[in-house]
């Protein structure tokens, strides 16, 4: 006795439903308005830090992020010599050295010590790095008494520095915050988000 199939079986329904999500997400985000260029960046900022971190975990490095004058980029601790030297990943483009956009004021306060990277402020106790004290560490002409010492850390057993970086634009009343805890996680917010 043959018997008539009469209905969907699960995988179908399944299948159907993932094609109407996914449908659904591109008619809402072709619909909702781009991000501006400064939250594109916040939120570019944030994925870095995030790979950073599994980053650090997953080659077992200490990785520092070195705030420059216009930009940032990375650090890792060579563990024979103990100093810290350019990290880039040949696997990953997300390491390379990055400018902030001309308009922005970034703000960087690691355990509660401040230093406005571009733009104006009276805070000057965090030291950041001009590009030419960036440029000895990439090429190793750094002398020992000079060695440059990243503001953030992600360690290889998961911590990192305590962390808020704060993104304003000069025009607007809108600001971007990244947070860093101890534990490695780290956390994204927008002035629209309070």
């Amino acid at each position: 006795m043959i018997r008539k199939h009469q209905g969907f079986t699960l995988i179908e329904l399944l299948i159907v439903v993932a094609i109407i999500s996914i449908m659904t997400g591109a008619i809402v985000l072709s619909i909702l308005p781009d991000d501006s260029p400064h939250e594109k960046e916040a939120r570019r900022l944030t994925l870095i830090l995030e790979q950073t971190s599994l980053e650090a975990v997953s080659q077992f490095k200490q990785i520092g992020v070195v705030f420059t004058e216009g930009g940032y980029s990375f650090a890792a601790l060579n563990e024979e010599t103990q100093t810290w030297s350019s990290y880039t990943s040949p696997r990953n483009k997300a390491f390379n050295k990055r400018e902030f956009p001309e308009d922005v004021t970034i703000e960087v306060e690691v355990d509660g010590i401040s230093k406005t990277i571009m733009g104006d402020s009276d805070i000057e106790e965090l030291e950041i790095i001009s590009d030419e004290e960036l440029e000895k560490v990439d090429t190793g002409t750094e002398d020992e008494e000079e060695e440059v010492i990243p503001q953030i850390y992600f360690l290889s057993s998961g911590e990192a520095s305590k962390f808020s970086i704060y993104l304003m634009l000069e025009e607007e009343e809108r600001y971007y915050i990244i947070e860093g805890e101890i534990t490695g996680a780290i956390t994204f917010r927008g002035s629209d988000d309070e």
